[in-house]
């Protein structure tokens, strides 16, 4: 699953699931750009991945993927120094506060479909011509598993995820004669910095302590353990490398056999 010379765009880099990522995708010898809106956490990415990879490329892209000027500008940086040729995008966005119903207002629905639906479609947007002009590109979102089995208690991201899901697969339908394959990973828990925060929210919101929190959680996987970043990496590898060159459209589902649903 060789990515020699290819150009990838990787979100929410600097830590967790999308450093894991760009750092499988830099091993097998794709060109980084590593994106964070934090530039410290950027430089020390940076000088891990440098002491891990032989990649080609490594180079920090700081934007905010919500701010669409900052990201506009960072994005035509990585076009003009790579000549209009941005070959791989994973789409890994951030999270944001999770809300009982009665207590989401307009602006927490704001919030949401800003954060996971409509970042992700204008960084896509601007990305996808030159993609349409040389007529290939794989396009990844990294997503949750409530996008097939929404949770309950979760109503602004499950709501926000599948009206992301609706517009990759349309799109998947669209550009699929161009040579551009869209597809998303949809995670159960994975052990990052990020879910032990995400545990601190939902037990205050919960009312119960963060252990008892994660051990019902556990019960309910059937593997007992939350995944490896790196075990969501090999499998975004997968997805972007010509081995998979038959599959779009897709949401594969990646938690320890955690959701119900039929296979």
């Amino acid at each position: 699953m060789t990515l020699n010379n290819k150009n990838a765009v990787v979100l929410a880099a600097s830590k967790g699931i999308g450093f894991a990522i760009a750092n499988n995708l830099s091993k097998a010898g794709a060109n980084i750009f590593l994106n964070s809106r934090d530039d410290s956490n950027l430089e020390i990415a940076l000088s891990k991945l440098k002491e891990m990879s032989k990649t080609n490329t490594l180079e920090k892209l700081r934007f905010d993927i919500n701010k669409r000027e900052e990201m506009g500008e960072a994005i035509n940086r990585v076009l003009e120094k790579t000549k209009n040729k941005i070959d791989i995008v994973i789409a890994n966005t951030g999270t944001f506060s999770h809300k009982p119903f009665m207590d989401a207002t307009e602006d927490d629905w704001d919030v949401a479909i800003e954060s996971k639906f409509k970042s992700v479609f204008r960084l896509i947007n601007k990305i996808l011509p030159s993609m349409i002009a040389k007529r290939s590109g794989q396009i990844l979102l990294i997503g949750s598993i409530y996008t097939k089995e929404p949770k309950f208690g979760y109503l602004l991201t499950n709501s926000a995820r599948l009206l992301t899901t609706a517009y990759l697969k349309s799109l998947s339908d669209s550009v699929a004669h161009y040579g551009i394959r869209v597809n998303q990973i949809l995670c159960g828990y994975v052990a990052t910095e990020r879910l032990l925060s995400h545990f601190k929210e939902m037990s205050a919101i919960k009312k119960i302590n963060e252990s008892e929190l994660k051990n019902t959680i556990i019960k309910d996987i059937p593997m007992g353990r939350f995944a490896y970043p790196e075990e969501i990496a090999n499998v975004a590898n997968f997805l972007v490398s010509d081995t998979s060159s038959y599959i779009t459209g897709q949401s594969i589902v990646v938690d320890g056999g955690m959701i119900r649903s039929a296979l």
